[in-house]
């Protein structure tokens, strides 16, 4: 894994990792409010935008050997990696499964890959970034599991990939932030 800080490197905002390894436009890392604890997702999203000013998302890599690199940092960056709790992803399904009336959540949606986007830009979530071949929907049950996350940073490599969960009320996972690179010339 290559790193640099980029607050030295200037082109990621202050107190963010680049990570050379990460393609595309947003290559700059930061792990927050670990001290607080886990939340659930809508705070993680809030917090990256908040914090980064519109230019900061929940981890939305495109490859698995970058989520990867990403888990590897934020475990050294600090992430408790002996808890289930890891970090929300930006990739969401937008359409809500509806609810039988046996209490159970439509399967048709709720397994459907294709509907877990990236909030940011649409961009339907590579398959590789699955854990494995049951997510998402493995648990067949009331829950509509929407959004998702790095979970069980500690039991890698068994664990290393995307699983859904509820968005609210939730299983909570911690803040790691992918921040858009600073244009050019740019001071601040």
């Amino acid at each position: 894994m290559s790193r640099v800080k980029c607050d030295t490197e200037g082109r990621c905002e202050k107190d963010t990792t680049y990570l050379a390894d990460v393609s595309g436009g947003a290559p700059c890392f930061a792990l927050l409010d670990v001290e607080k604890g886990p939340v659930v997702s809508d705070v993680a999203i809030s917090t990256c935008l908040d914090t980064y000013s519109g230019k900061g998302y929940p981890v939305h890599v495109r490859r698995k050997a970058e989520l990867s690199s990403v888990l590897n940092w934020a475990i050294s960056a600090g992430l408790p990696n002996d808890t289930d709790a890891g970090f929300w992803t930006g990739y969401v399904r937008m359409l809500h499964a509806p609810m039988h009336s046996d209490g159970s959540v439509n399967q048709e949606v709720r397994k459907n890959r294709t509907l877990f986007r990236l909030q940011t830009d649409n961009t339907i979530m590579p398959e590789e970034l699955w854990r494995n071949e049951s997510q998402p929907g493995h648990l067949l049950d009331k829950r509509d599991e929407r959004c998702t996350a790095q979970s069980r940073p500690g039991q890698q490599p068994e664990y290393l990939g995307i699983d859904d969960y509820e968005c609210f009320p939730a299983q909570m996972h911690y803040i790691v932030c992918q921040v858009e690179l600073k244009a050019s010339g740019s001071n601040s």
